[in-house]
This record gives structure tokens, sequence and C-alpha cells, in this order.
């Protein structure tokens, strides 16, 4: 289905402004008295979008960290590059959360993946009924429609950059999973090889810090996954 191209700087710089959203929001809820849309289909839409708006907004402040972490981790590695701390201090100024640099952590992840997941779960919804709402309506130019098709374009884009951000935070999860594996081998082999002098015969086992940071690093790749199953649907539905 075809859908009016939006100006995307009113989605600029993370996701559309919440102003743009009310009112986008209260045109659809005052449709013409002589909508030609069934009003059960009308009012399916406007639930859905409701919910959208409630699990975009609960994702919120995961979507802000995983941008703010990548714009972040990009400095550190400009900084890697040419240890020049002013620079880096001018890249980083504008973040002032100290939760934007710390590491991710498994329990942080699992939760970003289940508001994700939720808001998913109301995207397809808010699909659906907009696919219901365009067969029901017999004229494209009712008011009602074309607000609500408005709406569903900027949701749209908005869904697909939140899922942008949730991919990002994956692939740093991941970045953080793996140094973290890496301190534990290092700890473990550090305390191996003291108490292998007393010990000539032991042999070093797993610690519980290099099981809990690979298991953290698959649950990084499985959100990656999910972001890429997520971004593939929502370019689908864009491209339809």
């Amino acid at each position: 289905m075809s859908r009016p191209v939006l100006q995307t700087s009113i989605l600029a710089p993370h996701r559309a402004s919440i102003w743009t959203l009310l009112i986008i929001s209260k045109s659809c809820s005052k449709p013409k008295k002589d909508d030609a849309v069934p009003i059960a289909i009308r009012d399916a839409f406007s639930v859905a979008r409701s919910r959208f708006e409630q699990s975009q907004e609960a994702a919120h402040a995961y979507t802000m960290r995983a941008k703010h972490r990548a714009i972040i981790q990009h400095a550190r590695s400009r900084y890697q590059q040419t240890k020049d701390a002013a620079a880096y201090e001018r890249e980083v100024a504008a973040y002032t959360d100290p939760a934007d640099f710390a590491p991710y952590t498994e329990d942080w992840l699992e939760t970003y993946t289940v508001k994700m997941e939720n808001l998913t779960a109301d995207f397809d919804n808010l699909t659906a009924t907009f696919t219901a709402l365009s067969f029901a309506t017999q004229n494209s130019n009712d008011e009602f429609y074309v607000t609500a098709h408005a709406c569903f374009s900027l949701y749209c884009e908005c869904y697909k950059m939140v899922v942008d951000a949730y991919r990002l935070g994956a692939l740093l999860a991941n970045l953080d999973a793996a140094v973290a594996k890496e301190r534990a081998l290092q700890d473990s082999v550090k305390a191996w090889i003291k108490y292998v002098g007393e010990n000539p015969d032991s042999e070093r086992r797993t610690t519980e810090a290099e099981i809990k940071a690979e298991l953290f690093q698959e649950k990084a790749k499985v959100a990656e996954t999910k972001a890429e199953a997520f971004l593939a649907k929502v370019k689908e539905v864009l491209e339809e």
C-alpha cells in the first residue's frame, strides 16, 4: 500500500516529537460524521495506536541509552587511535548520565529485549488494524483514513528507528560481554598460575565469571538476530 512521504525532520533526533504524536492522535480521534469506516474497525485502530505509543514510551530510555552509548563508543575508538583527550571530552561532553558510560549487563539486555518484544507485538497489531482499516475504507479521501494513513507512516518510521537503536544496543552488549569474558579468562589464568606452583598436577577450570560472560554474549547474539528480524519486518511494511 502506498503511503504519503513524511518529512524526516519531525522524527529527529531519536523519535517523533511527543507533540507531533499528540497532534496526530487528536486528529485520529476526530473523524467526520459521515465517516464510511465501521466504528469497530476505527476504534480498533485507535486502541492499537495508543498501545503502540505506550510501548514506544516504555522503551524510550533504553533507546536513548543505546544511541548515547554508540556515540560514546565511537568517541572511545577514535581516542584509541588519536590519543586526543581533548577531542574525546568534546565528543562526550553532552552525555552526563554515568549509565551511558557503564558496560551493559545481562539484566539490562533482557529487560530491553522484553520491551522491544512488547513494542513489536504492538506494531504488528497496529499494522493489522491499519490494513483492516484500509480494506474497510470506501473513500480514500475520508478525513479519518487520511489522518490514520499519515499516523501509520509516521509510526513505521518511529519503529524502524527504535529497532535500529536496539540493534546497536545488542552489538554493544556483545562487545561488553566479549571484554568481560577476556577479563575473566585473564583473571582465571593468573589465579591458576599462582595455584599450580603449589599444585603441579592441577588443571585450570572454567570459572563462574567466564561462564556468565559467555552466556551474556550468547544472549547478545540472540538479541542481534531478533533486531535483524524486526528490521526486516518493518522494511517489508514500508515497501508495500
